[in-house]
C-alpha cells in the first residue's frame, strides 16, 4: 500500500503497475525485465519506486497521467510532453527505431518537416498505450500513434510494421488526419484494432475486423478509420414506378446509428441530383417529375451527414403501360409489348421461345403462361440469356423458359422448359416481390423490393455467390463478403457469362464469379470470387458488363471500365 500521499491515477501494464501520485511523481512495481518500471536495472520491483528520467536520473515532476501497455509505460506531463520507458521491439517508445529496452524515462520523438528526428513538443492533452503501442492525443485533438501496426490498427491506410515513431491517425479517405478527436480506446489486451470518439459522438474504428469487431457491418480489416454503426438515409422505396406528368416527392428520413453523446441527428441540406433528366427531373425539395418514358436514377445526399443513396425512378406513358423491350439470346429474340405481352421468334431449341415446343418460329408468336394453356400477360420486363429468357409479372413473381440444365430456370430441377416456370425457392414456394431480373449464362436473378438478391443455376465461377461452386436448382439469396450473412441495399443487378454484378443503393458495385481478366473492378486478378466483393469503382447509376470486362456510368456522367484491355 502506497501510504501518505493521493493517488491521482493508474494503470496496469501485463506483469507491471504504475500510477501518479497527488504531487506529480510517477511509481511503479512489478516485473521490471523490460525496465518497463523505469528502473534501470532488469530487477523486478517488489515494492513502489519512483520512475526516474533518462537525462537527469532524477524523479520525473509535474506529471498528470500514466498508461501502460504490456510491457511499457509513458506518461504525461503537466506542459504536455509525453516520456516512455520499457520494450520497444514494435516501436512503441516512438524513438524512431527499435532498439530495446529504454531503461528510464525518456521524451517521445517524431519527424519534423525536415525529416529529422526531434523531441515531441508539449502539445500533448491526453495518452493512452495499447498492448503494443501507443497514442497522444494533441490539444487540437487530433491524434498521433505508433508502434505494432500488422493488421492496420495505426489508421495509417496500410499494414506496415512497425511504426517507430509518432505519426497522425489519418482520416477516413486517407488524404487528412482524423479530426475532433475526444477519446481513443486503450488496453493492455487490446492488440489489433482501436476506437475513436469524435466531438460530435461518432465513434470510429480500425484494425482487425475478422469478428465484427469494428462494428461497420463488415467481417474484414480497415487500415484507415471507419464508422461504426453510421447514419442512413431511408426512403419509403428506392423503386418508384411513375407515368407521364406525375410527380412523387422523395421525402428522406434519418436512420440514426450510434452516437457516443446521444445526440439526436437529423437530416439537413439535402442535395438532389437526376441521371436522367430527360426522363425525371428533381428539384431541391426533393419533387420528382415524370418527363418521358424511360428510367432515371436519383442521387440523394445528406451534405450535413455526408451520406448519400441512390432510388431509382421508372417512367411509363400510363399507369398500366409496360415499357416495351427487345433482347436476343442465341439465334433468337424475345419482345416484350406496351400491353404487357410477350413475343418470341427464331431458334426454338431447349424450348427458349416458350412456345410449348422447339420449333422454329420465322415470324414472332405469343409466350406461352405457366399454365400451357393460355398466353402470357402482365409482364413488367423481361431478359434474356444464352439460350433461356424470364419475365417478372405484375405480381412480383418471376417466370422462365428454355435450356433448364444446372438449374438455370429455377424450378428445383435440370430440366429444360418450352412452357414458362416459375422460380421457387428451396420449399417449392414462389419468389415474390421481384423488382428486377437479369440473366446470367445459365443462370437467374431476381432482386427484390427489400434488397436482397436471390439467384439460381451454374456455379461453377462461384457467380452465384455462395461461397462455393454448388450449382443451385432452385433461388438462394445472395450471401455478404463474408459468407455469415447476406447482401443487403441492391438497386440493380446484371448477370454475364461467368460473373454477376450488383449495384448497391449507395453507389457500390459488388461482383462475384469469374475474375481472371479483373472484370470484377476489385484491382487484383483472381481466377473467382465465390463471395460478393466491392469494386473499387463507386457512384455507379448503370453497368454494361460483357465477358471479360465492365463499363460503369457515374452519377457524375462520367464513364469507367475495366476488365480485358484487349482490342482496346
Amino acid at each position: 500500500m502506497v501510504r501518505g500521499y493521493d493517488i491521482i491515477e493508474i494503470s496496469a501494464g501485463n506483469l507491471h503497475t504504475a500510477m501518479i501520485r497527488g504531487d506529480g511523481f510517477a511509481l511503479a512495481f512489478g516485473n521490471n525485465e523490460s525496465r518497463q518500471t523505469g528502473i534501470s536495472t532488469e530487477d523486478n520491483r517488489q515494492v513502489v519506486s519512483e520512475m526516474k528520467d533518462a537525462i537527469e536520473e532524477k524523479r520525473m515532476r509535474n506529471l498528470v497521467s500514466v498508461k501502460t501497455g504490456k510491457t511499457h509505460t509513458m506518461v504525461l506531463t503537466k506542459n504536455g510532453k509525453v516520456y516512455f520507458t520499457g520494450l520497444n521491439t514494435s516501436g512503441q517508445l516512438s524513438q524512431g527505431n527499435v532498439t530495446s529496452p529504454v531503461a528510464r524515462l525518456t521524451p517521445a520523438k517524431i519527424l519534423n518537416l525536415s525529416n529529422e528526428i526531434v523531441e515531441l513538443d508539449s502539445n500533448i492533452a491526453s495518452i493512452s498505450a495499447g498492448n503494443t503501442y501507443s497514442i497522444a492525443i494533441t490539444n487540437q485533438n487530433e491524434a498521433y500513434v505508433c508502434g505494432l501496426n500488422s493488421s492496420g490498427q495505426l489508421g495509417q491506410g496500410d499494414k506496415a510494421t512497425p511504426q517507430n515513431i509518432f505519426v497522425k491517425i489519418k482520416s477516413p479517405d486517407g488524404t487528412d488526419t482524423l479530426k475532433n478527436i475526444d477519446y481513443i480506446s486503450n488496453g493492455e489486451g487490446n492488440t489489433l484494432n482501436l476506437a475513436a470518439i469524435t466531438n460530435d459522438g461518432k465513434i470510429y474504428t480500425w484494425g482487425t475486423g475478422a469478428n465484427g469487431q469494428l462494428g461497420n457491418g463488415e467481417y474484414f480489416d480497415k487500415s484507415l478509420p471507419t464508422i461504426a454503426g453510421d447514419n442512413e438515409i431511408q426512403v419509403e422505396s428506392v423503386y418508384v414506378d411513375l407515368k407521364l406528368g406525375e410527380t412523387y416527392s422523395i421525402n428522406p428520413k434519418l436512420k440514426q446509428g450510434i452516437n457516443a453523446y446521444c445526440y439526436e441527428q437529423t437530416i439537413t441540406n439535402v442535395e438532389y441530383a437526376s441521371n436522367n433528366e430527360a426522363v425525371a427531373t428533381v428539384n431541391e425539395n426533393g419533387i420528382v417529375t415524370a418527363k418521358s418514358m424511360g428510367s432515371s436514377i436519383i442521387k440523394i445526399k445528406d451534405l450535413g451527414n455526408n451520406i448519400e443513396k441512390y432510388i431509382k425512378v421508372n417512367v411509363s406513358e400510363y399507369r398500366d403501360y409496360t415499357t416495351p423491350d427487345i433482347s436476343s439470346g442465341l439465334n433468337f429474340t424475345i419482345a416484350l409489348k406496351a400491353d404487357g405481352t410477350v413475343w418470341s421468334f427464331g431458334n426454338g431449341a431447349n424450348g427458349r421461345l416458350g412456345t410449348g415446343n422447339t420449333k422454329n418460329q420465322t415470324e414472332p408468336v405469343q409466350v406461352l403462361a405457366p399454365d400451357g394453356k393460355n398466353k402470357l400477360t402482365n409482364v413488367k420486363q423481361i431478359a434474356v440469356g444464352h439460350d433461356a429468357a424470364s419475365a417478372l409479372l405484375e405480381d412480383g413473381t418471376v417466370v422462365s423458359w428454355g435450356n433448364g440444365a444446372n438449374g438455370a430456370l429455377g424450378n428445383n430441377t435440370t430440366t429444360s422448359s418450352s412452357i414458362p416456370v416459375y422460380l421457387q425457392d428451396v420449399n417449392g414456394n414462389k419468389i415474390t416481390d421481384v423488382v428486377k431480373i437479369a440473366r446470367g449464362h445459365l443462370t437467374t436473378i431476381a432482386l427484390k423490393k427489400d434488397g436482397s438478391v436471390w439467384i439460381c443455376g451454374y456455379n461453377g465461377y462461384g457467380q452465384l455467390g455462395q461461397g462455393n461452386t454448388t450449382e443451385y436448382h432452385y433461388a438462394v439469396r445472395v450471401k455478404d463478403e463474408t459468407g455469415k450473412g447476406y447482401l443487403e441495399g441492391a438497386l440493380d443487378v446484371y448477370g454475364i457469362i461467368r460473373s454477376t454484378y450488383i449495384i448497391k443503393n449507395n453507389g457500390e458495385v459488388w461482383g462475384m464469379g469469374a475474375n481472371a481478366d479483373q472484370q470484377l473492378g476489385l484491382g487484383v486478378k483472381t481466377d473467382t470470387e465465390k463471395l460478393p466483393k466491392k469494386s473499387l469503382i463507386d457512384n455507379v447509376v448503370k453497368l454494361a458488363p460483357c465477358a471479360y470486362g465492365t463499363s460503369a456510368l457515374k452519377a457524375d456522367g462520367t464513364v469507367w471500365s475495366f476488365g480485358n484491355g484487349a482490342n482496346g
